[in-house]
């Protein structure tokens, strides 16, 4: 029954403590201050599309969606409002940049299903990997427009 959801609880658990550290200790009023000179000069274009690739590299650390949210959405999020990023286009970043690392990453049900279709992960990764470059254009272009909407 529940003891499926104990990992994942503990995960979000264990975010959400790092998150109470970050902002009681005023670390993340830190972060976000000298993150924000540091992309001051990035133009809105340039870091939707870092902040996309920042989702994908943090979710091979990270591969609790809801974990990733708790930890990552203030920060980022913060240093998106200030770049003037609509906060709608950070949340698709999160999103692409999650989805497109959960089809390559062998994490969650990734291994046993594809074991349950008997495919070798190298196999899949071969097959895949084409796909995701596709993908990752589209996602791109699709942040790229958005937060050119207002």
């Amino acid at each position: 029954g529940a003891e499926d959801m104990v990992g994942v609880g503990l995960i979000i658990g264990a975010a959400r403590g790092v998150t109470v550290v970050l902002n009681e200790g005023h670390i993340s009023d830190s972060i976000i201050f000298y993150s924000s000179q540091f992309v001051s000069n990035f133009s809105p274009s340039l870091l939707i599309v870092s902040v996309f690739f920042l989702y994908i590299i943090f979710t091979l650390f990270i591969t609790s969606s809801s974990g990733m949210a708790v930890l990552t959405m203030p920060i980022i999020g913060g240093l998106g409002m200030m770049a003037d990023i609509p906060t709608r286009e950070i949340v698709n970043a999160y999103l692409y940049g999650m989805g497109i690392m959960n089809f390559m990453s062998p994490s969650g049900l990734m291994l046993p299903s594809l074991a349950m279709v008997n495919v070798d992960l190298r196999a899949w990764w071969k097959f895949i990997y084409p796909l995701m470059l596709i993908l990752s254009v589209v996602c791109i272009i699709a942040l790229l427009i958005g937060i050119h909407l207002k």
